[in-house]
């Protein structure tokens, strides 16, 4: 893949952002997610905040959609991260964010050189679908 790709002036369009991000988007059927987490088991891949949205309705694809942007963060960052060290909460317009749930997961974090990590998920009765960006110093 060419990063390196100019403008019709021959400059290189927002060169400082071109090797600094991974952006991932996945989409996943429902049903295989729900066997991966019956496989893994709710308290090894969730926090307790994030079980108690549990609801009968549609929190199970929710949780599914927190599970599918762990596993593209875990894929992206590499070992030294699981999946119970992280917590996906929304903000106060309801936008997910990820939360790490102790001081070593955020050095370990820093010391790969990620700035930020940006999600968003969507689900429905069949789907879901997760974009991950990683923004590195």
């Amino acid at each position: 893949m060419d990063l390196q790709r100019t403008n019709c002036s021959g400059e290189i369009p927002y060169p400082d952002l071109l090797p600094m991000n991974i952006e991932q988007s996945r989409m996943m059927a429902t049903a295989t997610i729900r066997a991966k987490l019956l496989e893994c088991g709710l308290t090894q891949c969730f926090s307790e905040s994030e079980l108690t949205r549990l609801d009968k309705t549609s929190g199970y694809r929710s949780l599914c959609a927190r599970y599918l942007v762990k596993e593209m963060i875990i894929d992206a960052i590499g070992t030294g991260i699981l999946m119970k060290d992280m917590s996906i909460e929304n903000n106060e317009f309801g936008a997910p964010q990820l939360q790490l749930l102790s001081n070593e997961v955020e050095e370990y974090i820093q010391s790969k050189g990620i700035k930020e990590i940006h999600l968003s998920y969507s689900h429905s009765r069949s789907w879901i679908g997760a974009f991950l960006i990683i923004e590195y110093f």
